[in-house]
């Protein structure tokens, strides 16, 4: 892959995002064929005008679960686990609220969130991947493993204490040893220590004065590392994964062979459609999209990431901001949309804007509580519409949205106080279509009661 530092037609953009004041900073990157083109603008961190540079490193957020999912790959191609089999093999400790759970969950459900472990539980806790997973004996199943989707950092942490235990060696230190070293990758890196070594790029927020700050806690806890609270890469090294990834379906075995590239491409669940990932279905550690590019998006604290690799083109992207604001969600979907258009002639984004009209009758069956450990939702409808008060755990104060249905039982929400669209919701419904879970942000939600309008 040739490396250019940077490219006019991708500098006009970066310019521009940061003109906008969606973000501080930005970086692109654009693989087509050998050709990897870059380009950065903006401050990596404003309290001291530090400039992006092209080895500046940004917090990939959830890209590293790709990561995770390609090491456990690695491990069953090397017969030290079997994806298939239950996860209760490999850690015969291991204890969940449902005592049989361990012996029902696989690596294979836990890649493609189909394991039922909710999704965001102990987000903040300060321990190691470890004493995490020990604390999931606390944690109920969302649903019967296999049985349903339902995105899960909880899941990707248990993954990485499988790689943990296989290796002998902390998640952080595989991802080096397995991944980084054999790509050459060295402007990323996995554990704070080597931060020191490097221009990180910090995650910022508004500051209410329409201004950019450097943001409180720009990093989730060293516990969730597997599903990734703490990985920074540049634009750069993203592209060059991105390329081993394309020749690894091309038939490079350097990381795996070419079934179980094959094996982790694949879809393994399918989505509900304008779901809030606007994928298809999930892979093993990837996402697929309508038009079978694959993909992850990250988000931590101020920061935001996505990357897009597209096999029938042989081609890639990656976006890469340090700052979450009110233009940020935007500013990110267009860039995918313009910078998928240079990748890939076939490139679409499943992204459709609210029709206008409305549906009382799934308004009502919409209507209702649903709840989880990481998330309670309340449901209503009125005469102006549907809208409702989602409460994250661990947060005060509840977001009010307003709901606009873009399909039947699905909806762009809208933030009632600043009007800001936000991650499209679906509704669920089983065998007797009654509405049966929400689909929040990726993260299923079980309804707990009706409630009429």
């Amino acid at each position: 892959m040739n490396s250019k530092a940077q490219s006019p037609r991708l500098e006009a953009l970066a310019h521009e995002a940061v003109a906008s004041e969606a973000t501080p900073a930005i970086a692109l990157g654009l693989l087509t064929g050998a050709e990897a083109h870059l380009a950065v603008a903006g401050a990596a961190n404003t309290r001291w005008n530090a400039p992006v540079e092209p080895e500046t490193l940004f917090q990939i957020g959830s890209i590293a679960k790709i990561y995770t999912a390609l090491l456990i790959m690695q491990l069953a191609e090397e017969g030290r686990l079997d994806i298939d089999a239950p996860v209760s093999k490999i850690v015969p400790d291991l204890v969940l609220s449902d005592s049989d759970a361990p012996n029902q969950i696989t690596p294979r459900h836990l890649m493609s969130h189909t394991s039922g472990m909710d999704g965001d539980f102990l987000m903040t806790a300060r321990t190691d991947v470890a004493r995490y997973v020990d604390r999931c004996a606390q944690l109920p199943l969302l649903f019967p493993p296999g049985t349903l989707w339902s995105y899960s950092n909880s899941g990707y942490v248990l993954l990485g204490r499988l790689v943990e235990v296989l290796t002998g060696l902390s998640w952080s230190d595989a991802l080096k040893d397995r991944l980084f070293e054999p790509l050459n990758l060295k402007e990323s890196i996995a554990d704070p220590f080597q931060l020191l070594r490097h221009q990180p790029a910090c995650g910022h927020e508004p500051d209410g004065a329409g201004d950019w700050r450097p943001a409180d806690g720009a990093a989730f806890a060293a516990s969730i590392r597997p599903a990734g609270s703490f990985v920074l890469q540049s634009a750069g090294d993203l592209l060059k994964f991105a390329a081993s990834v394309l020749a690894g379906l091309d038939g490079d075995i350097r990381l795996l062979s070419g079934a179980g590239w094959r094996d982790m491409t694949t879809i393994h669940a399918n989505l509900p459609p304008h779901n809030a990932l606007t994928a298809k279905g999930w892979a093993l550690g990837f996402q697929v999209h309508p038009d079978l590019s694959l993909g992850h998006a990250g988000g931590v604290p101020g920061a935001a990431s996505y990357l897009t690799i597209f096999p029938k083109a042989r081609a890639a992207h990656v976006i890469l901001v340090n700052g979450q604001g009110p233009r940020t969600r935007d500013l990110l979907r267009r860039y995918r949309r313009r910078l998928g258009a240079m990748a890939s002639p076939d490139a679409s984004m499943d992204f459709v804007e609210p029709h206008g009209g409305r549906s009382p009758e799934d308004e009502r069956r919409i209507a209702g509580t649903y709840a989880s450990v990481s998330a309670h939702l309340t449901v209503a409808s009125d005469p102006g519409g549907a809208h409702a008060v989602l409460r994250y755990a661990g947060t005060e104060r509840p977001i009010s949205l307003r709901l606009t249905e873009i399909a039947p039982l699905c909806y762009a929400t809208f933030d009632r106080d600043t009007g800001e669209r936000g991650a499209n919701w679906n509704f669920v419904s089983g065998e007797d279509d009654t509405v049966e879970h929400a689909l929040v942000a990726g993260r299923l939600l079980p309804r707990s009661s009706n409630r009429e309008a």
